[in-house]
């Protein structure tokens, strides 16, 4: 058996445990990151079919003009030096697509503005209202502008979006279509809080962007540069037992019996998952009954594309594409996101697409006890039924798209599961409500004085919003402000 002596370990080696590792690390810490599978990346893995990448999550990105708010944190960590990025197209990197309409969203507040503003032009100040009160919101959240000296988080949280904008319209409509891309967080009109509409949805109106070859290019930035600072990564490690001494010692075995000794432990993996490795009394049975019981938003039915060579084009906008009336739906193949990744600067041709459609668990709970690729004869022919049903929808938006394809693969909430770790296959972890927000939002904090939580459950999903989260924390840890200033004039 091993042991190993760490200032810090992290379980789990997608985003937020590489952010992480390297805010620590860099100030000097000795870091070791423990992951179970055999790559890094974590909801942000990605795979390779025929010589072409395709994404498991964070499909486009927003922010990253020069010193926006994602900008920065690229910036301090030299992602621009690994990864080359596209900005989608400014008029229009969000089609909604409804009831025989399209819906543009566009870059730039203003531009923005002004393109719903000519489809309802009757409800001006309605719009500009809102869209300001979104920009307001997300740039009082701690962290998110590290130019503003935001400590606290705002007064709002227990906000309803639907409700606020109710309170300014009654044009079901226009209601909608500002809802048009929940499939970004799958939320529901009766709990889904404003400051999160918000925080996930300004940054694309500032400027929204792919990552050319795949938003795993990012992760794999990351990792190179956590090894360069010295920190320890130890892949197919999975995670048995944590046994805290005391309030600076804990012991972490592994499936493989080794022991990682270290005086702090950051978990980024599911909540849940974490506090059943751990037996402590410090961890009350209300506590963990709290975490465990908590809703998930759902998962998705995703398709992967390998088109035909320049048989279909590069799309430079993606599509929220509804074949019912309720944007806000979770029923399968109701509505889906479709996109079509670059591989290069500039391109006339897509070589891939990818086509998203939200999944309740329960389509495929019957297999969660099987192991990937001995499911059995009856999930390939579900797989297979689901993948025709979505791929007639899309054929309706975008005819032609079936002569153009010339292989495909599917996925399903309980592949992402069995990759992430994720609890149910959630796409984005435990869902936020306005009103209970205490009740669904987990402090990185926890009664174990060397244990902290940190991830997309935590604080925000997405990328901007779990690098926010690995920020607060290391700064906890580090005792002081010194990184957010570091990283405000790393430019």
């Amino acid at each position: 058996m091993k042991n190993n002596k760490y200032d810090i370990i992290i379980i789990g080696a997608g985003l937020a445990g590489l952010t992480n590792a390297y805010f620590l690390s860099k100030q000097g810490k000795k870091v070791c990151i423990l992951e179970k599978n055999p790559v890094s990346g974590g909801c942000m893995q990605g795979f390779v079919r025929k010589g072409f990448n395709f994404d498991t999550g964070a499909h486009y990105i927003g922010g990253l003009g020069e010193n926006q708010y994602l900008n920065i944190y690229f910036s301090y960590l030299k992602i621009f030096d690994d990864v080359k990025f596209k900005k989608l197209d400014e008029d229009a990197f969000d089609i909604i697509k409804y009831n025989g309409e399209d819906y543009n969203f566009a870059t730039g507040i203003e531009n923005f503005i002004q393109k719903i503003v000519n489809k309802f032009p009757e409800e001006e100040e309605v719009i500009k209202t809102f869209v300001y009160k979104m920009k307001e919101t997300a740039e009082s959240f701690p962290y998110y502008d590290l130019s503003k000296n935001n400590t606290n988080f705002p007064s709002n949280v227990d906000l309803n979006a639907l409700d606020y904008l109710k309170t300014l319209t009654n044009n079901e409509l226009l209601q909608k279509v500002l809802f048009g891309s929940n499939l970004l967080y799958l939320g529901t009109p009766k709990s889904t809080p404003f400051y999160l509409h918000s925080l996930i949805n300004y940054g694309y109106i500032e400027g929204a962007w792919r990552a050319i070859g795949g938003s795993s290019k990012i992760t794999e930035s990351l990792l190179k540069s956590v090894k360069k600072l010295g920190v320890d990564i130890i892949f197919n490690s999975e995670v048995n037992n944590i046994n805290f001494i005391s309030d600076t010692n804990v012991e972490v075995e592994t499936d493989d019996n080794n022991l990682f000794k270290s005086e702090k432990l950051i978990s980024t993996i599911n909540p849940d998952l974490t506090l059943s490795l751990i037996n402590s009394k410090l961890l009350r049975k209300a506590y963990r009954n709290r975490i465990s019981t908590m809703e998930n938003t759902e998962g998705f039915f995703t398709i992967y594309i390998k088109f035909k060579p320049k048989s279909f084009p590069y799309l430079n906008s993606n599509y929220y594409c509804f074949d019912k009336n309720d944007v806000w739906s979770k029923n399968f193949a109701e509505s889906f996101l479709f996109l079509t990744p670059p591989d290069a600067e500039n391109q006339k041709y897509a070589n891939t697409g990818i086509i998203l459609s939200a999944m309740r668990y329960n389509k495929v709970e019957r297999w969660k006890n099987t192991n990937i690729e001995k499911r059995g004869d009856d999930y390939k022919e579900f797989k297979q039924n689901m993948k025709e049903i979505l791929m007639n929808k899309v054929e309706i938006n975008f005819p032609n798209i079936k002569n153009s394809i010339e292989s495909i693969y599917t996925s399903t909430p309980l592949t992402y599961e069995n990759y992430t770790s994720t609890k149910k296959g959630s796409a984005y972890g435990i869902l936020k409500k306005s009103n209970e927000y205490f009740q669904t939002n987990i402090s990185y904090l926890t009664k174990i004085p060397n244990l902290y939580l940190n991830g997309q459950n935590v604080n925000i999903h997405g990328i901007h919003g779990v690098i926010v989260g690995a920020v607060m924390l290391s700064n906890h840890i580090l005792g002081n402000d010194l990184l957010k200033y570091e990283i405000l004039n790393s430019k």
